[in-house]
């Protein structure tokens, strides 16, 4: 196998996100080879508590500096943020500042952007796909920067200009857990380098597009990832028998989606890497109590990002 590219997770700072990124850290790699892509859509708190520990460690992560979803869509709400996460990212060696493309963002506010921070590795993530090529092109040039591209279109302008990397969403979503079924085919494009390509991304096991999510469970999903024979990354969903949000607690759920997935280790040894997001889920059966909805997340994320370590080789 050839040496694989680095990996750069997209995640929206929530607190199961965070947590996974808490767990897995030390398979980061030395020098780091995985590196998140934080898009945080609520406030700080919590983010600045594991940027702490990541740059600690010698770890750090590229940072969106001017979020706009859901609990930062406000001016207000914005302001806040950034004079409490700006300055943290600003007198950290490890931590990489992410402008993000919205529609409506010029030319002109990516080329300051880059310009103010000179030879610092930053990261430009586009979204739409509709700036000019050519004055893109001129506003990076001479800038430390990685573009991330989280749209088709998006990656055709970056591809244009420069080696990028696609924010690839193959994760295929379901309205309800309950539709989940099976094993399916998820992402092939950490396999190989090309000239346009500088790493790969994925938004791990969630969905591309950003939901706040909430509400009463229906069923119990557990998505777990798996590396096949051709290397190409799989999916498979584990679910719980029961899908009635008015009978039974989410705890009875989970349940019942870890016995479906005990029940696959023990008729495919193997197909699942060994992580402590497996042990986790085992324990319940043997009568730890269940985690909750953002645990249980938590555990899949983590499991994602084990899971792509030991395919490239990270101890």
């Amino acid at each position: 196998m050839e040496t694989p590219l680095p990996y750069f997770p997209y995640l929206y700072a929530r607190q199961a996100e965070l947590r996974a990124l808490d767990i897995t850290a030390g398979r980061f790699g030395t020098p780091q080879q995985i590196w998140p892509i934080l898009e945080p859509v609520v406030q700080p708190d919590k983010l600045r508590r594991t940027l702490t520990r990541l740059t600690t460690a010698g770890l750090g992560a590229y940072v969106i500096v001017n979020p706009a979803l859901d609990k930062l869509s406000n001016a207000a709400a914005q302001t806040h943020w950034a004079a409490t996460i700006h300055p943290q990212i600003a007198a950290s060696a490890h931590l990489r500042p992410a402008f993000k493309e919205w529609p409506g963002t010029t030319v002109a506010e990516i080329q300051a952007f880059a310009t103010a921070h000179g030879a610092d590795p930053v990261a430009v993530v586009l979204a739409t796909g509709k700036l000019n090529p050519t004055a893109l092109a001129a506003a990076l040039a001479g800038a430390n920067v990685t573009v991330f591209a989280t749209s088709a279109n998006a990656h055709a302008l970056a591809t244009s200009i420069g080696p990028s990397i696609q924010v690839i969403n193959n994760f295929n979503a379901q309205a309800r857990n309950s539709d989940y079924n099976g094993a399916e085919w998820l992402a092939n494009n950490h396999l190989g380098a090309t000239a346009s390509s500088v790493g790969f991304s994925d938004y791990t096991i969630l969905p591309g597009e950003y939901s706040s999510g909430g509400g009463p469970v229906g069923a119990a999903a557990i998505h777990i990832t798996f590396k096949e024979t051709d290397d190409s990354f799989w999916v498979e969903h584990f679910v719980s028998d029961e899908t009635d949000r008015n009978i039974g607690t989410f705890q009875t759920k989970l349940l019942e989606a870890v016995a479906h997935l005990n029940a696959q280790i023990a008729a495919t040894p193997g197909r699942f890497t060994a992580t402590p997001t497996i042990a986790t889920y085992l324990t319940y059966l043997a009568g730890t109590s269940p985690t909750n909805p953002s645990g249980n997340k938590s555990l899949q994320i983590s499991h994602h990002l084990h899971m792509v370590a030991d395919y490239m080789g990270l101890p």
